[in-house]
């Protein structure tokens, strides 16, 4: 089973930072109060869960398509998928992107676990009437461990999953520990620290938006620029995909990362009765595909395509007709 290990003491705050650089969509919060956040998020599409709580979601591709569920990365939201609008709607699919809680105008979950988002997910499959239907799953990047959660739960609803530049979080590829996961277990480690570093850098990029775009743009590869450049108005998308991944309070966000970093709450190597495709860039400097590997070892029948020259982004983008025909 996935466990933490414990991060040194004395690393400097500033890596945190540095990790959060590389992320595909760095941090940017819009301003207003809670109650203005909270017409905001009444007003967004959302699915009404049994308990109360709201999941909020955009909608790609076809109503009449079969049903896939997307699950984005980390410190990123449902805006994620406008990378792959174009194909998603040429694949003829119906995809929904939800964000997970304490993400855009999700109600937001105090500990909360990764096992906790599989009964989310039944009830969102069945309100959309997939009751006795199966569905797929698209995680990418950080929201691998979520979709590896749902096949680990209910295998019987799920029709593939594709993990797509997924990380697999405080696990031993057998290789140097990544950058990311030496991060990843230091958000765990201190999340008040962490809510801390990722306020002032929230604060900062708020007055100072034009910082965003040129930020990550420097830690892409060549690929995921190009990958990017194919898209229209894309600094509006990648900052209004950033404002909605943390639009909450730090904490929100700071315990999706978190949850990483920690035991996910299954073997993953007991996945089975799924049918599982696993992505990944052989360039990729967020995720190295020894994380692909390690996971294509682990998921028995599972295949695993290796992009040559591709990156975190890319692999994505210009694998998306190969990855939706799965489903």
């Amino acid at each position: 089973m996935i466990a933490a290990r414990q991060a040194p003491a004395s690393r400097s705050t500033t890596t945190l930072v540095l990790f959060f650089m590389l992320c595909l969509f760095p941090a940017v919060s819009p301003a207003g109060d809670a109650e203005t956040q909270a017409n905001q998020a009444s007003s967004e599409p959302h699915f009404h869960l049994k308990d109360g709580r709201r999941l909020t979601y955009r909608e790609y591709g076809s109503r009449d398509g079969r049903l896939v569920f997307y699950f984005h990365g980390i410190f990123s939201s449902r805006y994620e998928a406008e990378l792959i609008a174009d194909e998603i709607t040429d694949s003829g699919l119906r995809v929904i992107a939800l964000d997970r809680p304490g993400i855009g105008g999700s109600t937001y979950i105090p500990n909360r676990t990764i096992l906790d988002w599989v009964e989310d997910v039944k009830q969102v499959a069945d309100l959309l009437g997939y009751e006795n239907r199966r569905f797929g799953i698209l995680s990418v990047s950080g929201g691998g461990s979520y979709g590896l959660a749902c096949a680990h739960e209910m295998p019987e609803r799920i029709s593939h999953l594709a993990l797509v530049s997924v990380h697999t979080g405080i696990a031993d590829t057998g290789c140097k520990p990544a950058k990311s996961t030496r991060h990843l277990q230091l958000v765990a480690k201190n999340p008040p620290l962490a809510r801390m570093v990722l306020g002032i850098q929230r604060d900062k990029l708020l007055r100072r938006p034009e910082l965003i775009v040129p930020w990550y743009q420097e830690n892409w590869i060549a690929a995921d620029a190009k990958a990017f450049s194919r898209i229209s108005n894309k600094e509006q998308k990648l900052i209004l995909n950033a404002q909605t991944a943390i639009r909450q309070k730090p904490r929100t966000f700071v315990d999706d990362i978190g949850l990483l970093g920690k035991e996910w709450g299954f073997d993953i190597s007991n996945v089975t009765g799924v049918s599982v495709s696993i992505w990944s860039g052989d360039s990729d400097i967020v995720v190295p595909p020894e994380m692909a590997e390690l996971l294509h070892r682990q998921i028995s029948g599972s295949s695993f395509v290796i992009g040559p020259g591709e990156g975190h982004a890319s692999m994505l983008k210009n694998h998306a007709p190969s990855i939706l025909s799965k489903f």
